[in-house]
C-alpha cells in the first residue's frame, strides 16, 4: 500500500536528538540517511522517518518544503521493500532522510537515488543484525 501517515513520521524530539547523537551514517550523494534501532514494542510501523533540506543550502522555505515534499513522495512509492525486510527480520528504526546537495533536484533523479538509499540501507541493517548475532552472551 503506497501511504505515508501521520504514524510513520519521527516527530519525538527525544528520539530525533538520540538519532542525531548516536545515529549510525549512510550516505549516497545527494541523500543522507541517519539510523537508529528501536525495540519494536515501541513502535506500531516497522519505521519512524524524518526528512531534512538544509537552511544552510536553501535559504526560502518554499524551495526546502519543495524537496522535503519531493522526498516523502520518492519514500512513499518506494518504502514496501523496506518495509517487508523490516518485518521479515522483526526490525524497527528510526531514521532521517537529508538532502544534502546545493541544486534543486527533479523527481525522477530522486526517485533513483532514493531506491539504492534504500537498498543499501537495508544491506547495513542486515549486517548489524548478524554482528548482533554472533556477539558472545
Amino acid at each position: 500500500m503506497q501511504t505515508f501517515r501521520k504514524a510513520e513520521r519521527l516527530c519525538s524530539k527525544k528520539v530525533i536528538n538520540e538519532l542525531f547523537e548516536k545515529g549510525n551514517n549512510l550516505l549516497l550523494y545527494p541523500l543522507s540517511i541517519k539510523w537508529i534501532n528501536v525495540p519494536p514494542e515501541k513502535l506500531h510501523v516497522p519505521a519512524k522517518i524524518l526528512f531534512v533540506a538544509s537552511k544552510k543550502h536553501f535559504k526560502l522555505s518554499v524551495k526546502r518544503n519543495r524537496i522535503k515534499r519531493l522526498l516523502r513522495e520518492c519514500y512513499r512509492k518506494n518504502k514496501f521493500f523496506l518495509y517487508e525486510f523490516l518485518l521479515q527480520n522483526n526490525i524497527s528504526i528510526s531514521f532521517s532522510v537529508a538532502y544534502v546537495d546545493k541544486n534543486e533536484p527533479d523527481y525522477d533523479f530522486l526517485n533513483e537515488k532514493m531506491v539504492e538509499i534504500l537498498h543499501l540501507l537495508m544491506e547495513q541493517l542486515k549486517i548489524k543484525a548478524e554482528e548482533n548475532n554472533n556477539e558472545p552472551v
